[in-house]
């Protein structure tokens, strides 16, 4: 059984690690998948709208390919 995608079962199937190095094949700087993995796990973020120290551009792209 092939294990789920981040675009099939969302961004919480990958680890924080993994979501560090989405961030940098989004071009996005390594810090990034902190505060993602923050807002996922510490903040108990609901959607991308609300993690607002991301760029907007980031937030929309994460939306539209990596749901929560």
């Amino acid at each position: 059984m092939e294990r789920p995608t981040a675009q099939t079962a969302g961004i919480k199937a990958l680890s924080p690690t993994e979501i560090g190095e989405l961030m940098e094949t989004l071009g996005q700087p390594a810090f990034r998948g902190k505060q993602v993995v923050q807002w996922l796990y510490k903040k108990g973020a609901k959607s991308y709208d609300e993690m607002t120290n991301l760029p907007k551009a980031l937030r929309e792209a994460l939306a539209k390919d990596y749901p929560i």
